[in-house]
């Protein structure tokens, strides 16, 4: 047997050849093709890239703070509450700014389109909001809350300040003048054709005392005659025979008061009270002739809390 002289140099040089010409075909791509052809696994593949920034929530940073707020007797208090609300999104991403005050039992006061004061100064804006109360609103601590919404709808608020509504004891009464019809010596349990004095609570205070101080009717001609004022009752239904008067002493009226709220619903209960007075008898030796209090003091109706 011949053997033939191998040439390692040319064994060496074709190799060189053919992992050159491997690397060429992998760089553009044939070699992996010609792979995946040749076994049917893919040796790559697409992924779709998605990337999303959320919405930043807004902060409020400031609320001007509220001193102790008096009532305007039958009248509404308007005071102004301003804050800052801040958004990292931009000031132009602030929607709508609201502000409500509330006090646990009592009806919420609310400005559901607060202004925007100035411009905006960097991410910031401020608000102003204007807030009314009642008379009638209760002596209470009130909390504010100041909301503020972005465009993604995002609502945040801000309940860090307080004030309290302070009380306030008040009355008016109508009619002022009481007026009986025409009577005769006999007459008895005569209504004053006036009533009823009608009391409207214009304060916040819950009244749960009326009094009523009557004097003696002194004759208008003969001034020595008296209609005493213990002739006189008071009732809060139109009826006689109730709370006795005494001259120049302060009476409360049984089953009278006054509670607090908006009297002008004027139905006789809410923030109303009602009073009707009866001339119950005469004495007999009186002469005919006009009485009233004109000479002395005048009635006065109190309300105490």
């Amino acid at each position: 047997m011949i053997k033939k002289k191998v040439n390692k140099k040319a064994i060496i040089m074709v190799a060189l050849l053919i992992g050159l010409f491997t690397i060429s075909f992998a760089s553009a791509g044939l070699f992996s093709d010609l792979w995946g052809n040749i076994t049917g696994y893919a040796s790559f593949g697409d992924t779709i890239v998605n990337l999303t920034i959320g919405n930043t929530a807004p902060t409020i940073t400031f609320v001007t703070t509220v001193s102790d707020v008096d009532p305007i007797e039958d009248s509404t208090r308007t005071f102004i509450i301003n804050f800052t609300a801040d958004d990292d999104d931009g000031a132009s991403d602030l929607d709508v700014a609201q502000m409500n005050v509330t006090s646990s039992g009592e009806a919420e006061r609310i400005n559901s389109s607060c202004a925007t004061q100035g411009s905006p100064f960097g991410n910031s804006q401020n608000y102003t909001c204007t807030i009314n109360l009642y008379y009638f609103d209760a002596n209470a601590v009130w909390t504010v809350n100041a909301t503020i919404n972005d465009s993604a709808g995002t609502v945040v608020s801000n309940s860090t300040i307080s004030f309290t509504f302070n009380i306030l004891l008040a009355m008016k009464m109508s009619p002022t003048q009481l007026d009986w019809p025409s009577l005769t010596i006999t007459s008895t349990d005569i209504g004053s054709n006036t009533d009823p004095i009608t009391i409207n609570n214009t304060g916040n205070d819950a009244i749960t005392n009326i009094t009523v101080n009557a004097t003696d009717l002194a004759g208008e001609t003969t001034a020595t005659e008296y209609i005493y004022a213990e002739n006189f009752t008071v009732n809060t239904a139109d009826a006689s025979d109730n709370t006795t008067m005494i001259n120049n002493t302060e009476v409360q009226v049984d089953l009278a008061n006054l509670t607090r709220g908006n009297y002008s619903l004027n139905d006789g209960v809410t923030g109303q009270e009602e009073l009707y007075f009866y001339l119950e008898a005469l004495n007999s030796d009186l002469s005919s002739q006009s009485y009233s209090s004109a000479a002395g003091a005048q009635w006065t109706v109190t309300v105490v809390t």
